[in-house]
């Protein structure tokens, strides 16, 4: 066994061997740009004013643009009397929807954008985020790993800030995008004033947002080629894996419920949910309560359990128990997405049980193999819709006899397709 294995290995020539040229060229690729775009909306935007800031990202010259390296920079001046301390990990929760059109067809739109922003922070490494930290907000001199904390603004003072934001048409897969696909970027600031700041009475306006990107120009035999090749009715299809969908739901005051998803996937390649327990002093972009609410787990407090159906089908085949479990299952899960194998997370665990619990489900049938895609579950033509069931969820918060509003948040992961053509794109889930 061991030389008909052997016989299949083909013999590769050892470094110190090697004295052929170590990269392959790109003469085709004539010359990068760093571009800076304006807003197409206005100059000045906040909650009193203009609330949506939008960039015409086309080009008449047949670019290409590298969607990775799309970055919003503006100034955010403080018009309080205070200073304006950030509780969220960047700036890009100030904006709660953010959509993307390519020839004026929706390829993406994220909604409930500012948990959103929070939460895929959280997933990531304590080395990142720090990193982060420096691009966005600007950190404290004591800023650490272990400690990482925004710069205030005083009042009356302005910082530029920069932000990313998780759009799956830019960053998954590594995809230049033809310029001429008129791509617009639509941001809409999120409604409260307070929800990124400690406290209570934030007044803050942006001014002067512009993009930065790359932009390649190619020789004009490509641009040309691609041309006669939409042009003869054939298509460029983009793959877009990990796209988003977000739900936003109120919970009925029960220990056990169900949340039916009611969009069809294609593809669902896995379901991120989170929970938010309305009470006093805490807010909903920075709070994601587990329900032991900071307790020691033990056989009689570590109870919450869930699971996923669709049709006869469920995962896992029993429900998911116990905070241990469930942290688990948010380690496995994360190897769908872009970093690290999930392994590396800046969540603590005594902070999941708490109130950093980001609860992940895995239903893609390949694990961990970036050669391998497409491999979640079809919820298109079923009788029977996604259902996420829950049990022995704490009871909502009462404030003066008045219930408070218990949240759940859900992302939809899922496999979207754009494609480019000679009218133009379609996207596809």
């Amino acid at each position: 066994m061991l030389s008909i294995i052997a016989g299949t290995v083909q013999d590769s020539l050892h470094e110190g061997l090697d004295f052929s040229p170590a990269k392959a060229s790109a003469n085709y690729i004539l010359d990068r740009k760093e571009v800076t775009v304006y807003p197409s909306s206005g100059g000045v935007f906040s909650n009193a004013g203009i609330r949506v800031i939008r960039f015409a990202l086309g080009d008449a010259s047949n670019a290409f643009l590298c969607g990775e390296t799309v970055r919003l920079g503006f100034y955010l001046k403080n018009n309080g009397s205070g200073a304006l301390a950030p509780i969220c990990a960047t700036p890009a929760s100030m904006f709660d929807r953010v959509r993307v059109l390519m020839g004026g067809i929706e390829a993406e739109d994220i909604t409930y954008h500012s948990r959103f922003a929070q939460q895929e922070e959280l997933l990531l490494s304590a080395e990142q985020r720090l990193n982060n930290l420096g691009e966005t907000w600007g950190a404290t001199s004591d800023s650490t790993v272990a400690n990482l904390t925004p710069l205030p603004i005083p009042a009356g003072e302005e910082r530029r800030v920069m932000c990313s934001f998780h759009i799956a048409a830019f960053r998954q897969p590594k995809r230049w995008w033809l310029a001429a696909c008129n791509i617009t970027l639509e941001l809409e600031l999120n409604p409260d004033n307070d929800y990124c700041f400690a406290g209570t009475g934030a007044d803050w306006s942006i001014t002067r947002p512009v993009l930065h990107a790359s932009v390649f120009q190619t020789d004009p035999a490509m641009t040309s080629s691609i041309a006669n090749y939409l042009n003869g009715g054939k298509f460029l299809t983009i793959m877009c894996p990990s796209s988003t969908y977000n739900i936003k739901a109120a919970i009925t005051n029960s220990s056990s419920f169900q949340l039916a998803v009611q969009r069809g996937f294609s593809k669902l390649a896995g379901l991120m949910f989170s929970t938010f327990m309305s009470r006093p002093g805490k807010k909903e972009c920075v709070t994601f309560d587990h329900p032991l609410a900071g307790a020691t787990p033990n056989s009689q407090n570590d109870s919450f359990g869930y699971h996923v159906s669709l049709g006869s089908s469920r995962w896992p085949t029993i429900d998911v128990e116990g905070c241990a479990e469930q942290w688990m299952r948010t380690r496995m899960a994360l190897s769908l997405l872009d970093r690290n194998s999930g392994q590396e997370i800046s969540i603590t665990p005594s902070a999941f049980r708490s109130e950093g619990a980001v609860f992940i489900m895995n239903l893609s049938k390949v694990l961990e193999d970036p050669k391998i895609g497409h491999s979640g579950v079809s919820t298109l033509g079923s009788n029977s819709n996604l259902v996420l069931h829950f049990k022995n969820m704490p009871d909502a918060v009462a404030v003066e006899g008045v219930e408070q509003p218990r949240l759940l948040f859900v992302t939809c992961r899922y496999d979207a397709t754009i494609e480019i053509g000679k009218e133009g794109c379609r996207a596809y889930s």
